[in-house]
């Protein structure tokens, strides 16, 4: 990859006055990677639950997103609600 991003990959439950516990990705390694793919070949380095949806990630997969440094550890995801 051209840039290398270690930091957090999280699942965010998101509340808002028309949504109320929306689930969706997030951590600073998934949207730092969401913004740089656009410009460049992303690897991304982090751990993640058992319970990771990597489905929901294919759209970075697509874009080139390397999820090969994203290891995989028994237990939950870290999980953001707000």
């Amino acid at each position: 990859p051209d840039v290398v991003v270690v930091g957090s990959v999280a699942i965010d439950v998101l509340h808002t006055p028309t949504v109320e516990g929306k689930v969706v990705l997030g951590g600073s390694a998934f949207h730092f990677s969401n913004a740089a793919s656009r410009f460049a070949s992303v690897g991304m380095v982090g751990a993640v639950g058992e319970d990771y949806p990597f489905e929901q990630a294919e759209f970075l997969r697509k874009r080139g997103v390397d999820f090969g440094g994203v290891e995989v550890k028994p237990g939950q995801t870290f999980l953001w609600e707000g």
